[in-house]
């Protein structure tokens, strides 16, 4: 038994009465890393650097900001991820949306700016706009452009969007396995079920919510989706 795990268990104020959980998780054998000194140049090189972002950011989550944030149409919030910024905005018909935070034109940042409320995108380098729902605006000047001698292609010089959705609080690419969902929504009931959490939750002042049959999906739709929003970059054409 470590020493941290033998403190808990001594300490002075231990709660009598069986764990409904046990305090800790039996500990899983790891790969042995060694015990050498790092060596500096992963905090360096480019090389590392790009390892880093292929293995670890592009597929890990990214917290982002609170869903309660977006409290009316137009909000934004911009979130830069290594290379890459991503623009995430209520439109008008109250839906977030996630959109890569690039131009169509010449690749430019179009929001510049981390927070705000907008009606309208407009690019700082020759005045492209898109409504906060991601469609375009208007070309500047389309008559200087001979490839629009038919028309401007409205539906495909939209903002390239970023594949989001809400899930248990927290933005995640559409699609999340079922089976993913279950586990996790299992392990917050078992959570929720120890006496320790529930006394905390008492000393807060708020209401601790019954986590059983239909009142915990009505506790996660009214509750917890104001938490946080969520992008994963692995879903992301990154690279």
């Amino acid at each position: 038994m470590g020493k941290v795990e033998r403190e808990f268990l001594n300490r002075a104020n231990a709660r009598n009465g069986e764990f409904k959980a046990p305090p800790f998780l039996p500990r899983a054998r790891t790969k042995g890393l060694g015990t050498e000194r790092l060596d500096g140049e992963r905090y360096l090189t480019h090389e590392f650097m790009q390892a880093e972002w292929r293995h670890i950011w592009t597929k890990t989550w990214q917290l982002v900001t609170r869903v309660s944030d977006f409290d009316e149409a137009g909000y934004f919030h911009v979130h830069e991820l290594g290379k890459e910024s991503f623009l995430f905005v209520r439109g008008e018909d109250g839906e977030i949306r996630g959109f890569y935070n690039v131009c169509q034109h010449r690749g430019n940042r179009l929001c510049q700016v981390d927070i705000g409320v907008l009606e309208t995108f407009t690019c700082p380098f020759h005045g492209w706009q898109w409504h906060n729902d991601g469609s375009l605006k208007q070309v500047a000047a389309p008559e200087f452009f001979p490839q629009f001698a038919n028309g401007v292609p409205a539906a495909e010089l939209g903002l390239p969007d970023y594949n989001v959705t809400t899930w248990y609080g927290l933005w995640t690419p559409k699609g999340t396995p079922a089976d993913v969902q279950a586990r996790a929504i299992e392990e917050v009931r078992k959570a929720a079920a120890i006496d320790e959490i529930k006394t905390g939750w008492a000393n807060s002042g708020a209401e601790f919510p019954n986590l059983t049959g239909p009142q915990f999906g009505a506790f996660v739709n009214s509750e917890i989706k104001k938490w946080a929003v969520v992008v994963k970059a692995s879903g992301a054409k990154l690279d």
